[in-house]
């Protein structure tokens, strides 16, 4: 998107806005109602009725990590992510997905308290199931008029792609690259906040359950190993080819120098052409590490898939690779 697309008035609105505007009017619900309300009120439906209670002040809370926050991360992935190319649908698809999810979370948190009121006992509140369907009815529509109200997606163009040429060395000269990709600055911190946002979230709702939902403790321990495996690689070129190394050793991605076949450095955007950053898998179904935009070392395998790896200096490390690649007597492809 353009320099002004990711805060542009439409896309603060729908992001932005719609979230803070619901929210809002959710939690003065929550207070209206609050004296008609049982001190304890249910949290959780099963099969026969309400399984699972908690205490009032549980679900304002709810309602600001995930009616809020939720959508502000997404916008800030969108903004950091997005900020400086065009405005395409991937992007578009991340503003209408805070503003839905924050009419979802909202409308079931209200309904499951309008079941409530005037009872004196959670345990006889009515069948929540309405209610969800109320909520993902309002929540489509909302996505909906979002998708129409917000500026048309730009296509997706081809990345601009630049065969890697060989370096001038020595016979029997040793080559090998060692160089690092990681994400930006403030995409880190959204991702930090994702796991920030998880575990107040389930640590809420294990008290609001008395410990009754204490496995849900695994959630944020997941996320917070997967961000620290994933948000710096490692990336090492020598003579046995491309390893790519998560930040505690794993996961680990090698492509040995026999079963490359075209080595090239291309311009990425990640939100347009891999649905978002991280390990991901391409629209075009390339598969690789894409931590940032810019530059990125692409290799295509014999066999016709494709890995591709943001990195510094990208047209170094594909040079190198080229250069040990043709030593070893696999040669280029023939255009």
């Amino acid at each position: 998107m353009t320099a002004r697309s990711a805060t542009s008035y439409r896309v603060i609105i729908v992001a932005l806005g719609v979230p803070l505007v619901v929210t809002a009017i959710g939690l003065v619900l929550v207070s209206l109602w609050a004296p008609e309300l049982p001190s304890t009120v249910a949290t959780h439906w099963g099969f026969d009725g309400v399984d699972g209670v908690g205490p009032l002040w549980s679900i304002p809370i709810l309602l600001l990590v995930v009616g809020v926050g939720v959508p502000g991360i997404l916008y800030g992935v969108l903004a950091a992510a997005g900020g400086r190319g065009e405005f395409l649908r991937t992007h578009k698809l991340l503003a209408v997905v805070a503003a839905a999810v924050s009419v979802l979370v909202v409308t079931i948190g209200v309904g499951s308290l309008w079941l409530q009121r005037g009872l004196v006992s959670a345990q006889d509140a009515g069948d929540i199931l309405p209610v969800l369907g109320v909520a993902a009815l309002l929540a489509l529509a909302v996505g909906a008029i979002s998708w129409f109200v917000l500026p048309a997606a730009a296509p997706v163009t081809a990345s601009e792609r630049r065969d890697a040429s060989p370096l001038v060395v020595e016979d029997g000269e040793r080559l090998a690259w060692i160089g690092g990709t990681r994400l930006s600055r403030p995409l880190a911190f959204a991702v930090v906040a994702v796991v920030l946002f998880a575990a107040l979230a389930v640590g809420t709702a294990v008290i609001a359950s008395d410990g009754a939902s204490a496995a849900l403790l695994v959630i944020p321990l997941v996320l917070l190993l997967a961000v620290l495996a994933t948000l710096h690689f490692t990336v090492r070129v020598d003579h046995r080819g491309l390893t790519v190394t998560g930040g505690v050793g794993v996961p680990r991605f090698r492509v040995p120098i026999e079963a490359i076949e075209r080595i090239s450095v291309v311009q990425v955007n990640p939100l347009g052409e891999f649905g978002g950053i991280g390990i991901r898998l391409g629209l075009d179904g390339r598969f690789g590490i894409v931590l940032q935009r810019g530059a990125a070392l692409q290799i295509e395998r014999r066999g016709g898939r494709t890995f591709v790896v943001t990195c510094g200096d990208a047209e170094t490390a594909a040079r190198v690779l080229a250069t040990l690649h043709a030593r070893s007597g696999a040669g280029p492809r023939e255009n």
